[in-house]
Protein backbone atom coordinates (compact mmCIF):
# COMPACT_ATOMS: atom_id res chain seq x y z
CA UNK A 1 0.00 0.00 0.00
CA UNK A 2 3.09 2.08 0.89
CA UNK A 3 3.70 5.40 2.61
CA UNK A 4 1.53 7.84 3.27
CA UNK A 5 2.56 11.47 3.39
CA UNK A 6 1.48 14.25 5.49
CA UNK A 7 2.69 17.85 5.15
CA UNK A 8 2.31 21.11 7.14
CA UNK A 9 0.88 24.71 4.88
CA UNK A 10 -0.46 27.83 5.65
CA UNK A 11 0.01 31.28 6.93
CA UNK A 12 1.44 29.80 10.78
CA UNK A 13 3.16 26.45 9.58
CA UNK A 14 6.12 27.00 11.58
CA UNK A 15 4.26 27.52 14.97
CA UNK A 16 3.20 23.24 14.21
CA UNK A 17 5.27 20.33 13.37
CA UNK A 18 4.69 16.69 12.93
CA UNK A 19 6.43 14.59 15.79
CA UNK A 20 7.20 10.81 15.04
CA UNK A 21 9.35 8.59 16.87
CA UNK A 22 13.40 8.56 15.78
CA UNK A 23 12.86 11.35 13.78
CA UNK A 24 13.45 15.20 13.95
CA UNK A 25 10.28 16.94 14.19
CA UNK A 26 9.16 18.37 10.84
CA UNK A 27 6.65 20.38 8.65
CA UNK A 28 6.51 17.40 6.39
CA UNK A 29 6.60 13.40 7.29
CA UNK A 30 5.71 9.99 5.74
CA UNK A 31 4.07 6.77 7.94
CA UNK A 32 3.82 3.66 6.55
CA UNK A 33 -0.10 3.24 5.23
CA UNK A 34 -0.48 -0.22 7.30
CA UNK A 35 0.19 1.55 10.68
CA UNK A 36 -2.44 4.47 9.58
CA UNK A 37 -4.28 1.21 8.68
CA UNK A 38 -4.29 -0.91 12.07
CA UNK A 39 -7.20 -2.23 13.92
CA UNK A 40 -6.09 0.05 16.79
CA UNK A 41 -5.87 3.22 14.87
CA UNK A 42 -2.76 5.27 14.56
CA UNK A 43 -1.99 8.50 16.89
CA UNK A 44 -0.38 11.49 14.81
CA UNK A 45 1.12 14.16 17.64
CA UNK A 46 1.54 17.24 16.27
CA UNK A 47 3.58 20.12 18.50
CA UNK A 48 2.10 23.61 18.62
CA UNK A 49 4.98 25.64 19.60
CA UNK A 50 3.84 29.40 19.11
CA UNK A 51 6.29 32.40 18.66
CA UNK A 52 3.54 35.05 19.39
CA UNK A 53 0.71 35.61 21.29
CA UNK A 54 -2.64 35.34 19.48
CA UNK A 55 -4.56 32.88 17.37
CA UNK A 56 -2.41 30.76 14.60
CA UNK A 57 -3.86 28.31 12.30
CA UNK A 58 -2.28 26.18 10.08
CA UNK A 59 -3.25 22.73 7.96
CA UNK A 60 -2.15 18.96 7.62
CA UNK A 61 -2.67 17.82 3.86
CA UNK A 62 -2.77 13.82 3.49
CA UNK A 63 -1.59 12.64 0.49
CA UNK A 64 -0.18 9.69 -1.62
CA UNK A 65 -0.14 6.01 -0.92
CA UNK A 66 -3.26 5.37 -3.70
CA UNK A 67 -5.45 7.90 -2.46
CA UNK A 68 -7.64 9.37 -4.51
CA UNK A 69 -6.55 13.19 -4.18
CA UNK A 70 -5.98 14.71 -0.96
CA UNK A 71 -7.26 15.07 2.38
CA UNK A 72 -6.79 18.22 4.63
CA UNK A 73 -7.14 18.75 8.65
CA UNK A 74 -7.23 21.93 10.25
CA UNK A 75 -4.86 23.09 13.08
CA UNK A 76 -5.90 25.97 15.33
CA UNK A 77 -3.94 26.79 18.27
CA UNK A 78 -4.04 30.55 20.17
CA UNK A 79 -1.41 31.66 22.90
CA UNK A 80 -1.99 33.68 25.61
CA UNK A 81 0.48 36.15 27.65
CA UNK A 82 2.29 34.56 30.59
CA UNK A 83 0.14 35.58 33.76
CA UNK A 84 1.66 37.37 36.04
CA UNK A 85 -0.09 36.47 39.87
CA UNK A 86 -0.25 38.04 42.76
CA UNK A 87 0.79 36.64 46.40
CA UNK A 88 -2.34 35.36 48.06
CA UNK A 89 -2.81 35.77 52.32
CA UNK A 90 -3.78 32.81 53.68
CA UNK A 91 -6.01 33.69 56.76
CA UNK A 92 -6.54 32.18 60.23
CA UNK A 93 -8.59 29.18 60.37
CA UNK A 94 -12.39 29.41 61.57
CA UNK A 95 -14.78 26.65 62.34
CA UNK A 96 -12.26 24.83 64.31
CA UNK A 97 -13.68 21.06 65.68
CA UNK A 98 -11.87 17.68 66.43
CA UNK A 99 -12.19 16.73 62.50
CA UNK A 100 -12.67 19.98 60.97
CA UNK A 101 -11.61 23.81 59.87
CA UNK A 102 -12.06 26.09 57.38
CA UNK A 103 -9.48 27.14 55.46
CA UNK A 104 -9.51 30.72 53.97
CA UNK A 105 -7.39 33.06 52.05
CA UNK A 106 -8.10 36.56 49.80
CA UNK A 107 -9.38 36.56 46.59
CA UNK A 108 -6.52 36.85 43.26
CA UNK A 109 -7.48 40.53 42.16
CA UNK A 110 -6.64 38.89 38.30
CA UNK A 111 -8.64 36.11 36.23
CA UNK A 112 -7.35 32.54 37.45
CA UNK A 113 -8.10 28.80 36.97
CA UNK A 114 -8.43 27.54 40.33
CA UNK A 115 -6.79 27.71 43.84
CA UNK A 116 -4.09 25.15 45.16
CA UNK A 117 -4.51 24.63 48.76
CA UNK A 118 -1.06 22.72 50.55
CA UNK A 119 -1.77 20.89 53.83
CA UNK A 120 1.00 19.82 55.73
CA UNK A 121 -0.34 17.36 57.70
CA UNK A 122 1.64 15.67 60.61
CA UNK A 123 0.96 12.44 61.41
CA UNK A 124 3.08 10.18 63.97
CA UNK A 125 6.12 12.58 64.19
CA UNK A 126 6.06 12.78 60.10
CA UNK A 127 4.81 15.50 57.58
CA UNK A 128 2.56 14.50 55.04
CA UNK A 129 1.84 17.43 52.62
CA UNK A 130 -1.14 16.99 49.89
CA UNK A 131 -2.58 19.63 47.77
CA UNK A 132 -6.10 20.32 46.49
CA UNK A 133 -7.65 22.32 44.05
CA UNK A 134 -10.26 24.60 45.05
CA UNK A 135 -12.75 26.86 42.57
CA UNK A 136 -13.38 29.35 45.34
CA UNK A 137 -10.99 31.37 48.08
CA UNK A 138 -12.37 28.85 50.83
CA UNK A 139 -11.92 24.89 51.69
CA UNK A 140 -13.60 22.69 54.33
CA UNK A 141 -11.60 20.50 55.64
CA UNK A 142 -13.27 17.22 57.08
CA UNK A 143 -10.77 14.56 58.15
CA UNK A 144 -8.77 17.24 60.08
CA UNK A 145 -9.14 14.03 62.92
CA UNK A 146 -6.50 12.42 61.00
CA UNK A 147 -3.61 14.73 61.89
CA UNK A 148 -2.07 15.89 65.39
CA UNK A 149 -2.07 19.30 63.88
CA UNK A 150 -1.41 21.39 59.97
CA UNK A 151 -0.21 23.68 58.20
CA UNK A 152 -1.71 25.30 54.93
CA UNK A 153 -0.65 27.73 52.20
CA UNK A 154 -2.64 28.30 49.11
CA UNK A 155 -1.53 29.70 45.42
CA UNK A 156 -3.70 30.82 42.34
CA UNK A 157 -3.20 28.84 39.55
CA UNK A 158 -3.52 30.43 36.10
CA UNK A 159 -2.46 28.60 32.73
CA UNK A 160 -0.19 25.99 33.99
CA UNK A 161 1.56 28.73 36.09
CA UNK A 162 1.40 29.35 39.95
CA UNK A 163 1.69 32.34 41.95
CA UNK A 164 4.62 32.69 45.14
CA UNK A 165 2.99 30.66 47.82
CA UNK A 166 1.40 32.77 50.41
CA UNK A 167 1.79 32.74 54.27
CA UNK A 168 1.94 29.62 56.40
CA UNK A 169 -0.99 29.12 58.94
CA UNK A 170 -0.74 26.65 61.56
CA UNK A 171 -4.00 25.05 63.21
CA UNK A 172 -3.92 22.51 66.09
CA UNK A 173 -6.51 20.51 68.21
CA UNK A 174 -6.77 23.34 70.70
CA UNK A 175 -7.09 25.94 68.05
CA UNK A 176 -4.65 28.57 65.62
CA UNK A 177 -1.00 27.85 66.55
CA UNK A 178 -0.68 30.84 64.06
CA UNK A 179 1.89 32.37 61.65
CA UNK A 180 0.34 36.03 61.35
CA UNK A 181 1.92 38.68 58.84
CA UNK A 182 2.41 40.85 61.56
CA UNK A 183 3.85 39.06 64.15
CA UNK A 184 7.63 39.80 65.09
CA UNK A 185 9.31 36.99 63.28
CA UNK A 186 7.69 34.41 61.28
CA UNK A 187 9.47 31.51 58.62
CA UNK A 188 7.77 30.67 55.50
CA UNK A 189 8.48 27.37 53.87
CA UNK A 190 9.49 26.89 50.37
CA UNK A 191 10.97 24.06 48.51
CA UNK A 192 14.46 24.02 49.36
CA UNK A 193 14.38 27.13 51.16
CA UNK A 194 13.51 29.40 54.34
CA UNK A 195 12.73 32.79 54.52
CA UNK A 196 12.23 34.83 57.42
CA UNK A 197 9.87 37.63 57.64
CA UNK A 198 10.65 40.87 60.51
CA UNK A 199 9.83 44.21 60.71
CA UNK A 200 13.17 45.17 62.40
CA UNK A 201 16.63 42.75 61.75
CA UNK A 202 16.55 40.22 64.73
CA UNK A 203 20.15 39.16 66.58
CA UNK A 204 20.81 36.10 68.03
CA UNK A 205 19.50 33.87 65.75
CA UNK A 206 19.53 29.87 67.31
CA UNK A 207 17.85 27.13 65.71
CA UNK A 208 17.47 23.88 66.68
CA UNK A 209 15.51 20.33 66.50
CA UNK A 210 12.47 18.98 68.13
CA UNK A 211 15.51 17.12 70.29
CA UNK A 212 16.75 20.36 71.26
CA UNK A 213 19.94 20.44 69.36
CA UNK A 214 21.41 23.56 67.74
CA UNK A 215 21.85 23.07 64.59
CA UNK A 216 22.42 26.93 63.07
CA UNK A 217 23.42 29.97 64.49
CA UNK A 218 22.15 33.33 62.75
CA UNK A 219 23.99 36.08 64.42
CA UNK A 220 21.85 38.63 62.29
CA UNK A 221 18.43 38.01 60.46
CA UNK A 222 17.11 40.88 57.76
CA UNK A 223 13.39 40.92 56.33
CA UNK A 224 14.01 38.21 53.57
CA UNK A 225 16.72 36.39 54.66
CA UNK A 226 16.87 32.69 52.92
CA UNK A 227 18.63 29.64 54.37
CA UNK A 228 18.58 25.82 53.98
CA UNK A 229 18.14 23.14 56.22
CA UNK A 230 17.64 19.67 55.69
CA UNK A 231 14.16 18.18 55.40
CA UNK A 232 12.57 18.44 59.40
CA UNK A 233 10.95 20.35 61.98
CA UNK A 234 13.14 23.06 63.73
CA UNK A 235 12.47 26.31 65.98
CA UNK A 236 13.89 29.47 65.82
CA UNK A 237 14.85 32.03 68.52
CA UNK A 238 16.25 35.10 68.76
CA UNK A 239 17.14 37.88 70.58
CA UNK A 240 14.15 40.31 70.31
CA UNK A 241 11.76 36.79 69.87
CA UNK A 242 12.24 34.77 72.53
CA UNK A 243 9.16 32.70 71.82
CA UNK A 244 10.32 29.53 69.49
CA UNK A 245 8.88 29.78 65.78
CA UNK A 246 8.41 26.60 63.74
CA UNK A 247 10.01 26.07 60.99
CA UNK A 248 9.71 23.56 58.21
CA UNK A 249 12.02 22.31 55.68
CA UNK A 250 10.90 20.89 52.66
Amino acid sequence: MGNVSLRISGTDRNMFTLDQAASTPSLTTSISASLINAATGYQLQVTYAPTSTGSHSAKITIYDANLKGSTTVNLLGEALEVPTLSRLTAYPASDITETSYKATWSEAPEVVDYYLLTRQRFVNGNMIEETMECDENYAIIDDFNGSENENYYVQSSRLGYLSEPSNIISISHSGINGISEDAPLSVESYPSTLRFRCGTTQTAGRIYDTTGRTVMLLPEISDGLEITLPYGIYFIVTAEHRTPVKLIAR
